[in-house]
């Protein structure tokens, strides 16, 4: 009897451990690891963080931050669909005579995501300027011959509308010379949180720096007004708000007014389309862009932005 209960005590015992140890090792191939875990509750709270966040607040995070994983392409589209942060895109003006080791510094600083804001890049070029070695995926060849003041302004901003990936009211076109230079981190810190909808933003041109001349602002404007004035930005470097944008490319004066001083007519235009609440920013040459062909070079990113002469 004593023998029987022994053997039905073995034979419990042991389903017990067996499974136990079946019950341990389904925990361990199923559960997932403390890193999982980790990166689970960190990317909960990434959302949790980002759906309460106002843009400013998130410069200031995106500005403090060092954790790698803020640069990594799944974040910027976390940012991109939760529209928290604002696109820029850059059109380079370039032609077939461009020297192309100095694009290499241009194209470093594309497809990255600095304080405040995402910032895309393209190669503009005109179809009789396009050569085999500017073959790149940041090279944008517009349907038209290769010009300077022909509507080659005009035709990269129809083909910046495309590249936007959602709204944001801070979504910004740029038009850049190679002959000048952006630190873009002090731009997102510096001026982003400045900006409002609706603006343009450049170094502005004056009558007196105009030249004077009947093609010019009226003297003493320095934004746009029902009075009649209107004011443009220098050519190496300036900036217009999406929404500014589409408009001007829906505006039969400006599509019947491409030749002339381009960057100036960018102003005439915004002037005869009757463009209403753009918010002109003004910024000096050496603020965070060096439009001087002179003081540049390659390594532009790694000089000390403070000790630049920036001339124009």
């Amino acid at each position: 009897m004593n023998k029987v209960k022994l053997r039905k005590n073995i034979i419990f015992y042991a389903f017990i451990m067996i499974t136990q140890l079946l019950l341990l090792k389904i925990i361990l191939v199923y559960s997932p690891s403390k890193n999982d875990n980790a990166d689970k509750k960190k990317e909960l709270s990434l959302n949790n963080n980002l759906n309460k966040m106002d843009n400013l607040t998130l410069n200031y995070v995106l500005d403090k931050t060092t954790d790698l994983s803020w640069n990594s392409v799944s974040l910027q589209e976390k940012l991109i669909e939760s529209n928290h942060i604002p696109t820029i895109v850059v059109g380079l003006m370039i032609s077939r005579n461009v020297k192309l080791s100095r694009l290499n510094s241009f194209i470093q600083s594309w497809e990255r995501l600095y304080p405040g804001f995402i910032l895309k890049g393209m190669l503009v070029v005109g179809k009789e300027g396009y050569a085999d070695d500017l073959v790149s995926n940041y090279t944008t060849v517009l349907d038209i011959h290769e010009n300077v003041d022909e509507g080659k302004t005009f035709h990269w901003l129809e083909k910046a509308i495309t590249l936007f990936e959602q709204d944001h009211p801070l979504n910004g076109i740029v038009k850049m010379d190679t002959d000048c230079a952006v630190n873009w981190t002090e731009f997102g810190a510096k001026i982003i949180p400045r900006l409002k909808p609706n603006f343009y933003l450049g170094r502005i041109n004056t009558f007196e720096i105009c030249g004077g001349g009947n093609h010019c602002p009226p003297r003493g404007c320095i934004e746009f007004n029902k009075n009649g004035c209107w004011t443009y930005m220098s050519g190496g470097w300036y900036a217009l708000n999406l929404n500014i944008v589409k408009q001007l490319t829906q505006c039969e004066y400006a599509k019947e007014h491409l030749s002339g001083f381009e960057d100036l007519m960018v102003g005439n235009w915004i002037q005869h389309c009757l463009i209403s609440d753009v918010n002109v920013f003004n910024v000096h040459n050496g603020e965070f862009f060096c439009h001087d062909y002179d003081v540049l070079d390659e390594n532009i990113q790694h000089m000390s932005w403070t000790n630049l002469n920036c001339k124009r």
